[in-house]
């Protein structure tokens, strides 16, 4: 619940909150007022309790510079050729996918962190193929408009198949997922949203809301990822455990996969104590719960009125700003921000390549301001706008510029585009 409108009464570091306001038993009369699409003479009764949300792109952004700033070195569009495992060290030979170098970097201890292409690094075989121990999962999400679908909270709808379905409101849609199917073969590259998966997301959600007959043409934007599970044979994907393992490649190359992001920092303290045993010392963090860049904030509905005072903007797009860049949206627009969409700034994309290490315009219009999935109204603006700001910026030529908003084009096309399969 409450996952749009503005109530966002956090309370210290980890957002905690008092008992009374954990959860809510709704009626009839209740659901009426604040959820009235819902069909209340199939579900007349709702207990509503408090969620959290985040965003996977910006808490991986934001964990890469917090590592920098502890003296990590983190390279974009760099691919691992190949490795060599010595005595003492092991060696990387490393691609560079923008230009084309190699070079090789050695290091007394590496751990490969990859997801679903652990096993592709450690060369064991395609992920899904016999013999191996992951077992891939994809997850798909599609978006509604949030006109079609007028939702003010998060809702949790129950599909036919008794798995959870959850409807979310942000921005300018309200998406829905997620999905839970095995996949054969290699992880791939991008995995593909098939008109199957559409489907199955929109049954629950004709089933739960009055007068809701939403079809694929409905659909304002769509993504997928894949989950790297332990491989448990005999079960479904969604029966299968989130738990995460650690396998040592020889004494110095060490995997880690499966888990959850819920998990993501207990899962590296995991792995740097492996790592410690390794190298006989210790390397654990002196501070496991350090704050990331942008996140202190100790009271999120104090933050977005500030800044909605202080640059004169709504709350939705006050809460927009402050949901990617947490306590430094000021550092992100400056004093005078010049906005390039309803709720998007072009200093925000200044920020992306000077803070974030972007390099291409698909990184910026998807990953960094995640304009497609979330306000799919001002894609092609934001990308028309984004591209002369990066041209200028990194020199990009006529040819190059071209290249870059047809690979954004092709993708918001592809989005939209399900596949049979």
């Amino acid at each position: 619940r409450e996952a749009d409108r503005g109530d966002f009464r956090g309370r210290g570091r980890l957002g905690a909150v008092d008992a009374a306001e954990r959860h809510q038993n709704w009626g009839s009369e209740a659901l009426s007022v604040h959820e009235p699409l819902l069909n209340r003479e199939r579900y007349p009764y709702a207990c509503t309790y408090r969620e959290y949300l985040t965003d996977d792109a910006r808490l991986v952004l934001a964990t890469l510079r917090g590592a920098v700033a502890a003296g990590a070195v983190a390279l974009n569009y760099t691919r691992v050729a190949g490795f060599e495992v010595g005595r003492d060290e092991v060696t990387l030979t490393l691609r560079d996918m923008l230009g084309g170098e190699e070079l090789r970097v050695r290091g007394a201890a590496v751990v490969n962190a990859a997801g679903p292409w652990v096993e592709s690094v450690l060369g064991l075989g395609a992920a899904g193929s016999e013999g191996s121990r992951l077992h891939l999962s994809k997850g798909v999400h599609i978006a509604l408009s949030r006109e079609r679908l007028p939702l003010s909270n998060m809702v949790m709808m129950t599909h036919e198949d008794g798995r959870p379905v959850f409807a979310i409101p942000r921005g300018q849609v309200v998406y829905v997922g997620t999905t839970d199917t095995s996949v054969e073969g290699g992880p791939g590259y991008w995995p593909t949203v098939s008109a199957a998966d559409v489907d199955y997301l929109l049954k629950p959600v004709n089933a739960h809301f009055r007068g809701s007959d939403a079809t694929a043409a409905d659909v304002v934007g769509s993504w997928a990822g894949l989950r790297p599970l332990i491989r448990q044979p005999g079960k479904a994907a969604r029966e299968m455990s989130r738990r995460d393992e650690i396998w040592q490649h020889e004494e110095r190359f060490i995997s880690i996969a499966g888990g959850k992001l819920t998990g993501y920092r207990k899962m590296a303290e995991q792995v740097l104590k492996r790592v410690g045993e390794v190298l006989k010392r210790d390397v654990a963090l002196a501070d496991p719960l350090q704050v990331l860049p942008g996140g202190d904030i100790p009271d999120l509905h104090e933050a977005v009125a500030a800044v909605a005072n202080r640059y004169e903007l709504s709350d939705r797009v006050a809460l927009r700003l402050v949901r990617l860049y947490g306590n430094e949206v000021v550092d992100v627009l400056g004093s005078e921000p010049r906005q390039i969409a309803g709720g998007v700034f072009a200093e925000e994309v200044l920020w992306a390549l000077k803070r974030e290490s972007a390099q291409r315009l698909e990184d910026v219009v998807y990953r960094r301001l995640r304009v497609p999935w979330f306000r799919p109204g001002e894609s092609q603006t934001v990308a028309l706008a984004a591209l002369e700001l990066m041209g200028d910026s990194l020199g990009w030529d006529g040819r190059r510029r071209d290249e870059e908003l047809r690979t954004v084009r092709d993708r918001l096309r592809d989005d939209l585009a399900f596949s049979a399969a």
